[in-house]
């Protein structure tokens, strides 16, 4: 059977169409990746533990002292008797463009609670709320304490693991405090030289540096905000994780 000439047209056009369609979608996911790929967050924000020296020691010996992460570091120590002690001094550095602000400590308060419960460790020099600034070096102190109330006790040893998390410092308009996202986001697009408007939108553009947020364990970038009054941000981590032609 021949087909005749107006009906191989049809097909050939139905396939050019289909080929045209597969063409922009393939254009549309690949600027999509693109878009997503281009935030560098490690780049930016970079605060880290540098160097870590014994302080006073006091009837006490280091058993290992360790810098285990950008912010994480671990102390072990023995002390000899009732009433010795131990300090170190730990140097905290900003080496990124983004100001910091030391949300919280973890390790002191799951340290203590555990046994010997008669040794103890305890930060000076550094609070929840301190703000780290670019290239601003600071030292603190991580000291250890044996009660002199635990008498008649043998030579000890307790391990501390210690990580200071920071976040990216947002202040307000006098106080310094932090701020709400929506406030900071507002402040970003009227202080930005570049904005544009896209179904109601507004959203940042161009070059930005200060446009970072920490987010439900994520560090974001603030990308400015809807219609309906939300804010578009965008990360490069991996956020959730869905397979491929699940169902539910």
């Amino acid at each position: 059977m021949i087909m005749n000439s107006k009906k191989r047209k049809n097909i050939i056009i139905g396939i050019l169409m289909v080929l045209v369609v597969i063409t922009i979608g393939y254009s549309v996911l690949s600027s999509r990746l693109t878009i997503n790929g281009t935030s560098s967050i490690t780049s930016d924000f970079n605060v880290l533990f540098t160097d870590i020296q014994e302080g006073l020691m006091n009837e006490a010996t280091t058993v290992n002292k360790k810098i285990n992460g950008p912010t994480t570091a671990t102390f072990q120590v023995d002390l000899k008797k009732p009433g010795s002690n131990a300090e170190y001094i730990v140097t905290v550095e900003n080496q990124g463009k983004i100001d910091a602000t030391l949300e919280s400590i973890e390790g002191i308060t799951e340290a203590n609670t555990k046994a010997p419960t008669y040794i103890t460790f305890s930060l000076e020099g550094i609070n929840e709320g301190d703000t780290l600034n670019v290239d601003e070096i600071k030292t603190f102190k991580v000291k250890v304490t044996y009660n002199e109330s635990a008498t008649e006790i043998p030579e000890e040893s307790k391990q501390l693991t210690l990580k200071l998390n920071y976040v990216q410092k947002t202040n307000s308009g006098s106080g310094g405090s932090s701020t709400d996202l929506a406030t900071a986001t507002n402040t970003l697009l009227e202080n930005s030289a570049e904005t544009y408007n896209y179904l109601d939108g507004t959203y940042l553009k161009g070059a930005q540096d200060s446009n970072y947020v920490w987010f439900n364990g994520f560090m974001w970038r603030i990308m400015g905000k809807n219609a309906d009054g939300s804010i578009r941000m965008i990360t490069e981590e991996a956020v959730t994780n869905i397979p491929w032609g699940a169902k539910n």
